[in-house]
């Protein structure tokens, strides 16, 4: 039977996670290092299936989850015994509740929340998460929750190209144009406010894990990203 969201609270207190984002870097870090801790991967690391299997998975966007063939890919994910817990967009999860390993979660726009108030820092992300510009943001409120001592980060690049002749911002080839091409979106959404956008956040998420005694180290490499402390994956 699938446990309450409460009863995870703190279920991994004191613990080193591994939070795996998509970015090109990704593709340098050894299988061996990802399956070192347990980790909390996303989105399109169910490429990396069966190869590695994250401890958790988080998937959020309706565009990754609307149709059988993209909900395909995740499936072996989740139901691999090596993937203890997933979390899905509440709006999704229907499809994925078969398996009994799936948690719900939704952002709070759904819920009429706007502006700052959709970047907060939740603390009941069974309920609610706030977002903002990256994954990173939601699954560290999750790994709080899950009570981890320190989070590690790699395939954080925090950069998105702007040369059209090398689209790839993820691990694996993909053919997406950003934002899909930010140059070419509506309104203000360029690769500068989606970097200060996600800096933003991403420095909430750092207050929040410090506060509390805890911290995040971002060992990706390259990255961009100056809002956590620094760390080398030898070192750990």
């Amino acid at each position: 039977m699938l446990e309450t969201n409460q009863a995870l609270k703190d279920r991994h207190k004191g613990e080193t996670g591994l939070l795996i984002l998509n970015g090109p870097g990704l593709s340098v870090v050894p299988k061996e290092f990802l399956r070192k801790y347990t980790s909390l991967g996303c989105n399109r690391i169910t490429l990396m299936y069966p190869d590695f299997c994250p401890t958790y998975y988080f998937g959020m966007g309706i565009n990754q989850l609307d149709t059988p063939q993209k909900r395909g890919t995740i499936l072996p994910v989740i139901l691999d015994d090596r993937c203890k817990a997933a979390w899905m967009n509440r709006l999704m999860i229907h499809e994925f509740a078969f398996t009994n390993k799936c948690y719900s979660w939704l952002g709070g726009k759904v819920y009429g929340v706007t502006g700052d108030a959709l970047r907060t820092w939740s603390k009941r992300p069974w309920f609610s998460v706030g977002l903002g510009y990256t994954m990173a943001y939601p699954i560290l409120q999750v790994a709080f929750y899950l009570g981890f001592q320190t989070i590690l980060i790699v395939g954080m690049d925090h950069e998105y190209p702007k040369d059209e002749k090398d689209k790839h911002r993820h691990f694996y080839k993909d053919d997406e144009r950003y934002a899909v091409l930010f140059e070419q979106a509506p309104g203000p959404y360029t690769v500068e406010a989606w970097k200060n956008g996600a800096d933003k956040v991403l420095a909430v998420a750092k207050t929040e894990f410090e506060k509390a005694g805890r911290k995040i180290i971002n060992l990706s490499e390259p990255t961009k990203c100056e809002v956590f402390e620094k760390g080398k994956l030898e070192d750990w």
